[in-house]
């Protein structure tokens, strides 16, 4: 499963896009455990979807939060991660909302 998780504008005028890989592709590679994963990264102002201090922790956040929202929202990446009860089991440990159900300070 590949799925598309974000995409952000560069201060050089690019855009980078994300995508969330199931299963790890490289799964001999070490891993880099995820701090915060309930820390939401967001722009002071909307329409401005960068964050000035992103980091790639916030990204990975990002997408494995929307994983998690994919898991109870779409029967065909549910059944995907069905085979995958550990998986499934700390995806449900985390909050289901959507960016656009984040409110902005």
């Amino acid at each position: 499963m590949v799925h598309s998780t974000s995409w952000r504008t560069t201060r050089q005028g690019g855009i980078t896009l994300t995508y969330l890989v199931h299963p790890d592709p490289a799964p001999g590679s070490p891993g880099i455990p995820l701090s915060e994963p309930h820390v939401i990264a967001y722009a002071s102002r909307p329409g401005h979807p960068t964050p000035q201090a992103l980091e790639m922790g916030h990204v990975v956040a990002h997408a494995v939060r929307h994983l998690a929202f994919l898991e109870g929202s779409d029967p065909a990446i549910a059944a995907h991660l069905a085979t995958h009860p550990e998986l499934v089991r700390s995806l449900r440990s985390l909050p289901a909302t959507t960016a656009g159900e984040i409110p902005y300070a």
